[in-house]
């Protein structure tokens, strides 16, 4: 099963969960009823945007989904608030703490978005592994010198 297997039944959990109905979501989603419906059935797919729109649309958080996915596919709930949006630290600290504070605000932003997407994949991969399991070797025992690329972006 994986980790994904039951996400239209996971949205339609967290939609009533929240005594929302299919036309406001759809609404505030920008979607159509038949489309958030389509979802929900997995008649189709929703893109990660999308996954995004919906669930802001019911004031619902990736975190949210991941319990959802759990609860309809049968699996135990975590709690997931000491790594929700609470824990983040100012863009600015990260840039800082990172060595790239010299990059545009475009840069910056296109920068913790591809972190923010790492971090919740990082997390999911750690939420299906059993407890006691360790990670994964790594391909290399080291992890690649990139001072020379960051150094390379905060010059550009």
């Amino acid at each position: 099963m994986g980790e994904f297997d039951g996400l239209g039944r996971a949205l339609r959990y967290l939609r009533t969960e929240r005594n929302l109905l299919q036309k406001d979501v759809a609404e505030r989603a920008g979607k159509t009823k038949a489309l958030v419906s389509a979802y929900e059935t997995e008649k189709t797919l929703p893109t990660f945007e999308t996954v995004g729109q919906i669930l802001d649309a019911m004031g619902a958080d990736r975190f949210d989904l991941l319990n959802a996915l759990e609860e309809v596919n049968g699996r135990a709930t975590r709690d997931l608030s000491a790594i929700g949006e609470g824990k983040r630290k100012p863009q600015s600290e990260v840039l800082a703490a990172l060595g790239i504070e010299q990059v545009s605000a475009e840069e910056a932003e296109v920068f913790l978005r591809m972190l923010d997407a790492f971090l919740a994949w990082f997390h999911l991969i750690r939420l299906q592994r059993p407890a006691d399991q360790s990670p994964p070797p790594l391909a290399t025992p080291h992890p690649p010198n990139l001072s020379s690329a960051v150094a390379f972006t905060a010059t550009k």
